[in-house]
């Protein structure tokens, strides 16, 4: 799906309203992704879209437990395909 890096990848940290949300950029400045989770919810809910515009939405992390320091998520695609889960620690 997306592919062509040009490395290193930049991260800039968005410290705005009620969302931790950042934007991924590559070394000649296209942007890649902007994240985007809620911080006052019950489940943690990321969303990956493909520009800040939040009109693609690329894949999504949803926590499979209510409020857990160390919560797993399940990683699903655009099209609702499950590709993995992984955990935080």
């Amino acid at each position: 799906m997306i592919n062509n890096f040009q490395y290193p990848l930049h991260f800039r940290f968005h410290v705005s309203s009620f969302a931790n949300d950042f934007t991924a950029t590559d070394d000649v400045g296209e942007t890649i992704f902007y994240v985007r989770a809620k911080i006052f919810s019950w489940r943690d809910h990321i969303i990956v879209y493909r520009d800040k515009s939040q009109t693609e939405i690329l894949y999504e992390l949803k926590s499979n437990k209510l409020i857990d320091f160390q919560q797993t998520f399940t990683i699903i695609d655009r099209n609702g395909k499950i590709l993995g889960k992984v955990r935080s620690h």
